[in-house]
């Protein structure tokens, strides 16, 4: 046989459209109608009888629920379904052969193989004859595994992360590791029961830097920095070094006076102790100084002296500065608000005339105003707050917000009045409102006054559609079908109507399916066209 023989599948199960009404599906493992098939007689002896001898034809339902019921069992091993295990099914074939595969009833992916004949053990259980259809193999991901037997990978192993076995502190690498061209990265590297990590070859470190509290010299070796080496924070000596330049004392700071012949012998340091100079010194650049700098001064606040360069000037902070000679500031003086000779600071009261009196000062004391004031160009405040004895803000015109957004925890009338919000509003979290609303003037009805008038005991949240339907004479004893506008989730349970028009006709109504009703109409024996209001319930 050959693969280009297998024959076509199953795309769609036998009678997938047929009535229901046509269909027995599934067919009983028993039946008493003795005219009627059974998983256990097919069909029974009465459908080989002739009918004037007692016998009855067998049921064309019957025979579309068998080919139903072989084509979805079909379907299922065409599409590759392999069936859970059902110990149901167990017990009635008197258990599983050896090597039946059934799928775990709870865990997708996962497989077993029956390892006996008749078995009707339940797969995981302990004891049970069943084994894990990929016992033996690695899984590429899912819970972790272990294995008790030595595992070779004779193409390597590649892993993005290895860890240690469960309850291990460590991996443990019993020979060498051989990193070829590739670079070890690791956060720590500590020695296994030893008290030094030895490293027998040079380390290169590139442009990375070692970090390390001590160094000390193994032996009688002498530690040795080649090449240049910076040295960014302090260096403390227990022994005096010996450096190229000068000669350094060990007395712990570079306060010490220099000997004769050191190579900074002719700098004065720009911090530190005292030092004094015998010999003149020429700026040919010019000296610039703190202001008002004497032998005997400490700071910049010392009395200027006769001659001096900045005498006609005024510090900028330091002590405080008189002057008994008028000032005249031809470009204007800018001070803060309020300024007199008797003011601590700027919350002074204005004088008659000031230059400064239609203004409301940034910071001081409390101000107030009988005159409307605008902002022409907005006013931009942190928070708002009531005057004095007064319990509220009020604004007069209406606050436009833009785009902006309104924070409120409140929203109250001001008297009688009702609160009105207009416009399209977008709500977008819960409201809760302790009285009813009204809607319109009207009141509105609450969900759980309206849910409940429709019961129907077995059906959950049924509910009636109505259609206006029409019936045509052409479609004769095959009737009209009539989709539902929605069709119902699970079941359509009842479909009634009323006729319309003149004259009266016998009309009959036929639910097909959850989506779709068939209608027929005739006067006498004459099939009609007409028209019915047509209600479903179904839910």
């Amino acid at each position: 046989m050959k693969q280009s023989d297998f024959s076509p599948q199953f795309a769609t199960l036998w009678g997938a459209q047929a009535d229901t009404s046509h269909m027995q599906s599934p067919i009983p493992s028993t039946s008493s109608d003795n005219g009627r098939a059974s998983l256990a007689l097919g069909f029974p002896p009465a459908n080989f009888t002739a009918p004037e001898a007692g016998g009855t034809f067998m049921y064309g339902q019957d025979l579309n629920g068998s080919l139903k019921m072989l084509s979805t069992s079909a379907q299922n091993y065409e599409s590759g379904v392999i069936p859970p295990f059902s110990a149901s099914f167990a017990a009635s074939i008197g258990g599983y052969p050896a090597g039946a595969v059934v799928a775990d009833t709870s865990t997708a992916g996962v497989y077993w193989r029956s390892t006996q004949d008749n078995n009707t053990t339940t797969p995981g259980a302990s004891g049970a004859a069943w084994t894990n259809f990929f016992g033996g193999y690695l899984a590429t991901s899912g819970p972790a595994q272990s294995s008790s037997a030595y595992t070779a990978f004779t193409n390597g192993l590649s892993a993005n992360n290895l860890s240690a076995p469960n309850g291990a502190a460590d991996i443990k690498i019993s020979s060498g590791i051989r990193m070829a061209s590739q670079v070890l990265y690791c956060n720590a590297i500590a020695p296994d029961g030893a008290s030094d990590l030895k490293v027998t070859t040079d380390i290169r470190m590139g442009v990375q830097t070692i970090f390390a509290n001590l160094f000390a010299t193994d032996g009688t070796a002498t530690r040795k920095f080649q090449g240049t080496t910076s040295v960014s924070d302090a260096w403390s000596f227990n022994q005096a070094p010996s450096i190229p330049v000068g000669s350094v004392s060990w007395s712990g700071t570079n306060t010490s006076t220099l000997s004769v012949g050191d190579a900074y012998s002719y700098f004065v340091r720009g911090s530190g102790a005292s030092q004094t100079v015998s010999a003149a010194t020429n700026f040919t650049g010019g000296l610039t100084v703190p202001l008002g700098i004497s032998s005997t001064a400490t700071s910049n606040t010392a009395v200027l002296a006769t001659g001096d360069a900045f005498l006609s000037f005024m510090r900028l902070g330091g002590a405080a500065q008189s002057s008994n000679a008028p000032t005249t500031f031809s470009n204007g003086l800018f001070v803060p608000l309020g300024i007199s000779s008797t003011a601590a600071s700027n919350t002074a009261v204005l004088a008659t005339g000031d230059a400064f009196l239609s203004f409301m000062r940034l910071g001081g004391a409390a101000q107030s105003s009988s005159a409307p004031t605008t902002f022409s160009n907005g006013l931009f405040v942190n928070a708002l707050g009531a005057p004095s004895g007064s319990s509220d803000i009020t604004i007069n015109a209406g606050l436009r917000m833009n785009s902006q957004t309104a924070y409120v925890n409140k929203i109250a009338t001001d008297g009688s009045e009702i609160r009105s919000i207009s416009g399209v509003t977008n709500v977008a979290d819960l409201w809760n409102f302790y009285t009813r609303p009204n809607f319109n003037g009207s009141g509105l009805a609450l969900l759980s006054e309206v849910t409940p008038k429709l019961t129907i005991p077995g059906a959950s949240s049924p509910w009636i559609q109505q259609v206006s339907a029409t019936y045509n004479a052409n479609d004769g004893s095959n009737g009209t079908l009539i989709n539902i506008p929605s069709a119902y989730p699970n079941a359509c349970l009842y479909a009634f109507g009323n006729d319309v028009g003149n004259g009266a006709l016998a009309w009959g109504i036929q639910i097909v399916n959850s989506g779709s009703i068939r209608i027929w109409g005739k006067l006498g024996t004459t099939y009609q066209t007409g028209g019915i209001n047509l209600y479903t319930i179904g839910w």
